[in-house]
């Protein structure tokens, strides 16, 4: 009797690679297709839109229809009464803005769960307390409208107007009305570009009329340029003036004049410092570098530095020679109408100092004075584990063939004769914190 012995040869055949590929494509595909089609599903469900012109009909009937146009299913119970007569006319509608407008007064709710839509009928006490709520919110709100002129009696458009301490807001039309809802006693914040904000209350109020005034103090500011002086208002190039005089960048502790520049004028680059008194003039630019240096080194580096002019007269000494407390302004003269006044040499930009001068009033003397302690900004972390310090040191010696490769770290042979006679000792010097302390420095200026 011969006995079939199934070794699985048939079974365990190797599928040729082509077959295999076509089944991976085909699984993919169908993979692909099933998670389209569900999430087209789906957003069709979300975004369902319904037309529907009915008069005097059970609500029942508008539901039906509703099922009828969607692939939404109506869920509830005895306790809504689905006979009560509604009217309602919409065309493309959202189908939860129908909802809301059918079931608003009529004591109902609904929840949508996919694609059901469960209805539940609200008690009468906690219709009340909606009411209620719905009530005291209402009465807490009001409307305020109002008119915004400029001082000649044109309206402003577009101004913004912001109930203090929210984000609740809007802006003014074509004619300068608005109309915005408040709380009790709000305050609103009026602004416009080129106007001086105003802060109004509403207490007692239900309209306003309001005058913004012009701000005139920007468009007003002196600006010192190559031939003279001009109204910040009446010029048209790029320039950023930035006031010294009895202002905080004065007596901010900062190496010089540039380095409090760095925040303030856009596309200004300055890198203080490489010396001591910060003047790194190599590294200064206001209008990006136009030029390749001739060489890498620090003096061939400024050929992207901008001109600096100290009152009126081309400046070539150190920025550390002039007081942060002496200059009164500077401006900053960024575009090519620069070079309309001071030739070639302003193609990296212009940089005008103005320093203080006496003024026909009582005199006055101000005396200023600081104290500082320098430290480290960025202290390099070297190595102070002796143990940690002699691996490496062992390693390098074997890297530079010094020692053969595989030598146990041995002090004697790593360390020099005075070094191996301290390391007897114990003793281990901090080289770093040896040649550095914490330095402090003195300014004074009359």
């Amino acid at each position: 009797m011969k006995k079939n012995n199934a070794t699985g040869d048939t079974l365990t055949e190797k599928v040729p690679i082509k077959h295999f590929l076509l089944i991976m494509r085909t699984t993919f595909i169908l993979l692909f297709a099933c998670v389209f089609y569900s999430m087209a599903e789906v957003g069709y469900t979300q975004n369902a839109r319904v037309t529907i012109n009915k008069r005097n009909v059970a609500l029942k009937e508008v539901l039906n229809e509703i099922e009828r146009q969607t692939d939404y299913l109506f869920i509830y119970n005895d306790e809504v009464n689905a006979n009560e007569e509604v009217s309602i006319k919409t065309k493309q509608n959202a189908v939860a803005n129908v909802l809301n407008t059918l079931l608003k007064k009529r004591n109902m709710s609904y929840s949508m769960e996919g694609n059901h839509i469960i209805l539940s009928a609200i008690n009468e006490v906690e219709a009340k307390a909606n009411d209620t709520k719905a009530s005291s919110v209402q009465q807490q709100k009001r409307s305020i409208t109002g008119t915004i002129v400029d001082m000649s009696g044109e309206p402003v458009i577009g101004a913004n107007i912001v109930e203090v301490g929210t984000t609740n807001g809007t802006v003014t039309n074509l004619d300068g009305h608005f109309s915005l809802d408040v709380g009790e006693n709000a305050m609103l914040r009026i602004s416009y570009i080129g106007y001086l904000e105003q802060t109004i209350s509403t207490a007692g109020k239900s309209s306003l009329e309001v005058v913004l005034v012009e701000d005139t103090q920007a468009l007003e500011e002196v600006i010192v340029i190559g031939y003279g002086t001009a109204r910040k208002k009446d010029l048209s190039g790029a320039i950023t003036n930035v006031k010294f005089d009895d202002t905080p960048m004065a007596t901010l502790p900062n190496p010089n004049a540039f380095a409090a520049l760095s925040s303030k004028v856009a596309g200004f680059h300055y890198l203080p410092t490489k010396t001591a008194d910060g003047s790194n003039l190599s590294t200064m630019s206001v209008r990006g570098r136009n030029s390749i240096p001739s060489a890498a080194g620090d003096s061939q580096q400024n050929v992207n530095a901008p001109l600096i002019i100290v009152d009126g007269s081309i400046f070539y000494g150190s920025i550390a020679e002039i007081q942060n407390t002496d200059i009164e302004s500077i401006n900053v003269m960024k575009d090519a109408s620069s070079a309309a006044i001071y030739g070639s040499r302003a193609a990296n930009g212009v940089i005008i100092i103005t320093t203080k001068s006496g003024v026909s009033e009582t005199p006055t003397v101000s005396f200023n004075s600081s104290l500082k302690w320098n430290t480290w900004a960025r202290k390099p972390n070297l190595q102070t584990n002796k143990e940690k310090f002699l691996e490496n040191r062992n390693l390098a010696k074997i890297a530079s063939g010094d020692l053969p490769a595989g030598s146990a770290v041995d002090p004697a042979a790593l360390l020099s004769a005075e070094e191996y006679e301290v390391y007897k000792t114990g003793g281990w010097v901090d080289w770093l914190d040896e040649v550095s302390q914490n330095a402090p420095s003195q300014s004074y200026s009359v």
